[in-house]
């Protein structure tokens, strides 16, 4: 099938292609030659539905999801699970390694440091930061910020933050990317899905403190650079709607012109804080912020 894109309202009368033939493994493939619509929303029929949706107003994946089994007399259809796989189980490089168990069996709770800062020792624990007291090991003496996949049972890496005055107050742990993944994932998934969106701040601090707050689809991006893998998880997660919270500092600043390239494909508010430090903002000031 061939028509001008119903998606762009493009004129060209052959830039669209359907494949309709029931008999073809490619079923169901769409492309758009002239402004390569199929790139933006994905080839497929939900792709299609997708971007036929944008026409009055951005669907999610998993409100495309509901939009689809509605139309099917679909039932009982878990929208949440089905963003989650394509996070997890179609990651042909998923972790192994350590598992949850082991890594809190090997660091001391809950730190003192953190709760003078005011941190409840309950947020803390939630988020498994504790101290290494294990001289063999690299973070031995810092406070461990570990990292999960996103199914919060295997340990990918871990950052980790000096208690006495150093050159190098954080350190990542050798071989761990964090370019690759987002601080808390494992725990905010299901609020990121529930709420349809996401709150991205820099640092770990930063997300506990949200979720110390209540508010639990908050991730964070390890520092002041969103990589394109960071994008990658972000849009598989299905939401098109990101709030950033960044520090109001030069630092911040850089995070939030680095997070503008996100609305090509979400829609991007900036909040920022009237502190400088949003680790360092009370459970009542970010209750208060307007996200």
């Amino acid at each position: 099938m061939v028509c001008n894109c119903p998606i762009h309202a493009g004129d060209n009368i052959t830039a669209f292609n359907i494949n309709s033939d029931i008999t073809s493994e490619y079923c169901g493939r769409w492309f758009c030659n002239t402004a390569g619509c199929h790139k933006k929303y994905g080839g497929d029929v939900l792709g299609l539905l997708r971007g036929l949706a944008t026409i009055n107003g951005n669907l999610s994946f998993t409100e495309v999801l509901k939009l689809a089994s509605t139309f099917c007399g679909a039932e009982q259809v878990d929208y949440v699970s089905d963003a989650f796989n394509d996070i997890v189980l179609r990651d042909k490089d998923r972790p192994s390694g350590p598992s949850r168990e082991e890594i809190r069996s090997k660091l001391i709770r809950p730190v003192d440091f953190y709760i003078k800062r005011g941190f409840s020792s309950e947020i803390l624990d939630i988020f498994d930061v504790g101290i290494c007291n294990d001289p063999t090991k690299e973070m031995h003496g810092r406070v461990v910020f570990p990292v999960y996949d996103p199914t919060g049972k295997v340990f990918v890496g871990c950052v980790g933050r000096t208690l006495i005055s150093a050159p190098d107050k954080w350190k990542n742990q050798k071989g761990f990317k964090k370019s690759h993944h987002l601080y808390g994932l494992w725990l905010a998934f299901q609020a990121i899905c529930q709420a349809g969106r996401i709150i991205l701040v820099e640092g770990q601090g930063d997300v506990i403190r949200f979720h110390q707050a209540g508010i639990k689809n908050a991730v964070g991006i390890f520092g002041s650079r969103l990589s394109d893998h960071q994008e990658l998880l972000l849009q598989k997660t299905g939401v098109t709607n990101i709030t950033t919270v960044f520090d109001h500092d030069e630092a911040g600043d850089k995070c939030r012109e680095d997070c503008n390239k996100l609305s090509r494909l979400f829609n991007v508010k900036h909040v920022v804080p009237d502190i400088d430090d949003v680790g360092e903002m009370s459970v009542e000031e970010v209750q208060g912020l307007k996200l």
